[in-house]
């Protein structure tokens, strides 16, 4: 539980409707889990619109929702922002304390050989010693716990609550596959990256991109967000 009011303070461009001083429970992205006191947070898919189910988050008991259309909602806490999925990045790293930042991330991209080379990586620290994490295609490793991937780059949300976790059970190095779609719809937004490995770029996703330009500007957002006092970038 964290006070809504810390919170938004992340986010300086937003424009906040009603009382912030109330405590938040958690932070919800999927209207159908949304329970007493829970944040919303409306975001814009490929396929659905966060915004049209916001009804269903009211009724579940959101105290406050953060969206990109102006919507008058009486009695509830309304944050209007330019991009909510970037919204939702910089919330979820506040309400899990940053703990991406306690970890040395390593971001791996490209259209083939990402599984690959994020377990040749994650190998390689092992036998140096270290404890790694995993986020991937195949599967996550969370400490010693394994668990079956949903998607190849999670969510924001869900990427800083994997992070929490790693932390609090020793792990310093995570290995993250990062897809390109991923970077394009903000899952890796503002993430303290420390090393940037690219593979390969062919022609393939162009039904999400449009072209192969558009493809490699994606990719090339990994890069662009590495913290580069700290970072290192690597072709392979």
């Amino acid at each position: 539980m964290i006070q809504l009011k810390r919170l938004l303070d992340v986010l300086p461009e937003a424009e906040i409707r009603g009382y912030t001083d109330i405590p938040v429970q958690q932070i919800i992205y999927d209207s159908r889990r949304v329970g007493p006191g829970d944040l919303f947070v409306a975001m814009k898919g490929w396929h659905h619109d966060g915004h049209a189910y916001l009804r269903e988050a009211l009724r579940g008991g959101a105290s406050c929702v953060v969206l990109e259309q102006k919507i008058d909602l009486p009695g509830i806490v309304s944050v209007l922002v330019p991009n909510s999925r970037q919204a939702l990045a910089l919330l979820a790293a506040e309400y899990y304390g940053h703990a991406d930042g306690e970890l040395m991330l390593i971001g791996v991209t490209g259209t083939n050989g990402k599984t690959t080379i994020s377990w040749l990586i994650k190998s390689i620290l092992e036998a140096k010693g270290e404890r790694v994490g995993l986020i991937g295609t195949i599967e996550y490793w969370i400490g010693d716990e394994r668990a079956p991937a949903g998607l190849t780059t999670p969510e924001s949300l869900d990427l800083h609550n994997m992070f929490r976790r790693m932390v609090d059970r020793g792990v310093r190095y995570v290995v993250l596959e990062v897809s390109s779609h991923a970077l394009s719809l903000d899952r890796v937004h503002g993430l303290d990256m420390r090393v940037g490995v690219f593979s390969n770029l062919s022609r393939d996703h162009l039904d999400f991109h449009g072209s192969l330009e558009a493809y490699e500007e994606a990719k090339g957002l990994l890069f662009q967000s590495l913290n580069w006092a700290k970072a290192k970038a690597v072709t392979t």
